[in-house]
């Protein structure tokens, strides 16, 4: 479904171009204009004369499902379903030799209007319950939603911040 997804607006999607409760799949990797600004951000440069010993190019990939929901309490509400990873390349903590690491995560994000995040004085909060399953809070602002900063932090908060070579 990249069509509802505009690469010039980086991951910005409109909540109109979802149908009520009709869970949409989704698929990306970095042939996606901004998955590959975040594979890029991830992957450390390469110093002249580093080599990289891997058979494995750096990938990203994120398949979900998303659902525009109405919530009695929230409005409309937009749940999003996923499995996201990458390889990319990383420096090792020990020898500062480069190396190939990788991220697997599920995707559990439920986008809520700015405005009624407010209006519940839910502004600490970072998770949310809907239908007794919780995820993960992010917001929406006129009517639009934005997966690649949900993805970024997801990348960035799951990237091993100690990578060993060879662990």
């Amino acid at each position: 479904m990249k069509g509802k997804v505009k690469d010039k607006e980086k991951g910005l999607v409109s909540l109109a171009t979802l149908k009520l409760n009709t869970p949409e799949l989704f698929s990306f990797d970095q042939t996606t204009e901004w998955m590959e600004s975040i594979l890029t951000e991830l992957n450390a440069p390469l110093e002249e004369g580093d080599v990289l010993f891997s058979e494995e190019a750096p990938q990203i990939h994120l398949k979900c499902e998303i659902t525009k929901k109405q919530n009695v309490k929230y409005g409309d509400i937009v749940v999003v379903k996923g499995d996201f990873s990458a390889k990319f390349i990383t420096t090792c903590i020990q020898s500062g030799s480069p190396m190939m690491d990788r991220i697997d995560v599920a995707i559990r994000a439920c986008y809520i209007d700015d405005v009624i995040k407010k209006k519940y004085e839910l502004e600490d909060e970072v998770n949310i319950i809907v239908d007794d399953e919780e995820f993960d809070l992010f917001v929406y602002h006129n009517g639009k939603f934005d997966l690649y900063e949900v993805i970024r932090e997801y990348a960035f908060i799951n990237k091993n911040p100690y990578p060993v070579l060879g662990k």
